[in-house]
């Protein structure tokens, strides 16, 4: 996700923050979405033995990756 410059006609100001372009309930699904996913796929990386260091495995570039993209919209995601 790159970050984006748009002209905002209600502030008449361009924004290049992403919290900027999402509504809070909107933000607030998109942090519930991706501590759902997270939690998911460390039960599943738990249940197949995989080591959370092992990062030549998609499940742990999966994990790393909803973690990032939690970061860019400065959500805390503690799973």
């Amino acid at each position: 996700m790159s970050k984006q410059v748009r002209y905002n006609n209600e502030t008449r100001k361009l924004e290049t923050n992403h919290n900027a372009w999402l509504s809070d309930y909107e933000l607030y699904v998109l942090e519930e979405a991706l501590t759902i996913r997270i939690a998911q796929a460390t039960a599943t990386r738990n249940k197949c033995g995989i080591p959370a260091d092992d990062m030549a495995r998609d499940i742990n570039q999966n994990i790393q990756a909803m973690r990032s993209i939690a970061e860019k919209f400065g959500m805390k995601i503690i799973i």
